[in-house]
């Protein structure tokens, strides 16, 4: 009996050894997945920071830009160009699309919104002169910006670029006290400073200088759907396609001029572990496999030399 449980004893140990090695793999596979998604958090966040950061810069531009008109008590062409080519709005900042100034006009019934101004990287001018109350969509557009609070729009196709992007309108005031009422607004409105942005120059510049690892990034100006869509890296959308099943995804939301924004990060198809994160988990088990084998070897080798020895002992 001591003698059985003697034999028994290294290949429990050998067992145990396996059930370890098995144990400590799975514990390397989980610690690298942790690590691909600790990585994945941190350039999301940064990622998103940076997106901030670059959309808040261009709040204080449009402001200016307003500022600009109301101070003057009425700015010419040769001004207008003067200054938007002084700041350099439109060569600093590839991601401005247009910059245009629309100006109120009081007609018979209605008040018109005509463009006056307008300055953009092609240097483009058709739509001066434009009314773009004729535009029912516009003219709705406008008079929200004029009664309520400014806000940034959606998913737009921009006038004077074929890209896809956003707009920040913001009205335009008499000088005087700011106008606290609806009708105050409406009396004291001068006209709206509009500033345009193709989606793809500003969002693919921050993706780029952010994401190390072989991400999909996708903005949208409200919930995730194709209609506040303002970027996009490639296809399935996630969105669009329910079967596709990312690896690592994340939802972040945030604020940009009163209104709330998605940053969608989900890892592209082709997403891959680094080599070294590949390999671990196989050496771990590698190494702990052969380690079992070499002791069942021992193990083996012992036994078959003192099987003779005990059997002769037997006998004696």
């Amino acid at each position: 009996m001591k003698e059985k449980v003697t034999k028994a004893v290294p290949l429990l140990l050998i067992v145990v050894l396996l059930v370890s090695t098995f144990i400590a793999w799975r514990i390397t596979q989980r610690e690298v997945e942790d690590e691909v998604e600790k990585n994945f958090n941190y350039e999301v966040q940064i990622a998103k920071h940076w997106m901030q950061d670059r959309l808040n810069l261009y709040l204080p531009i449009t402001l200016g830009i307003r500022i600009f008109f109301e101070a003057g008590d009425g700015v010419n062409a040769n001004e207008w160009s003067t200054y938007v080519k002084r700041l350099e709005l439109i060569s600093k900042y590839p991601a401005i699309s247009s910059i245009s100034y629309i100006e109120r006009v009081s007609g018979q019934n209605e008040d018109d919104y005509v463009v006056k101004f307008v300055e953009s990287h092609n240097e483009q001018k058709d739509t001066i002169g434009l009314n773009l109350s004729t535009d029912q969509k516009q003219l709705e557009l406008l008079n929200s910006v004029r009664d309520e609070d400014p806000t940034s729009t959606g998913r737009v196709t921009l006038i004077i670029a074929p890209e896809k992007g956003f707009e920040i309108i913001l009205p335009v005031y008499n000088k005087g006290p700011v106008p606290i009422t609806i009708e105050e607004r409406r009396q004291a409105l001068k006209g709206f400073v509009r500033v345009q942005f193709a989606g793809d120059k500003l969002f693919q510049d921050i993706f780029n200088l952010v994401s190390s690892l072989d991400l999909d990034f996708e903005v949208y100006s409200g919930l995730p759907n194709e209609e506040n869509l303002l970027y996009g890296q490639s296809q399935p959308l996630t969105f669009s396609n329910p079967d596709y099943k990312p690896k690592v995804m994340t939802r972040e939301t945030f604020e940009f001029n009163n209104q709330t924004w998605y940053l969608v990060v989900t890892n592209k198809p082709n997403f891959r572990l680094t080599p070294s994160q590949e390999r671990l988990p196989y050496i771990v088990l590698g190494s702990g496999v052969a380690l079992s084998l070499i002791f069942l070897s021992i193990y083996l080798f012992m036994l078959k030399n003192n099987t003779p020895k005990d059997y002769k002992n037997k006998e004696n």
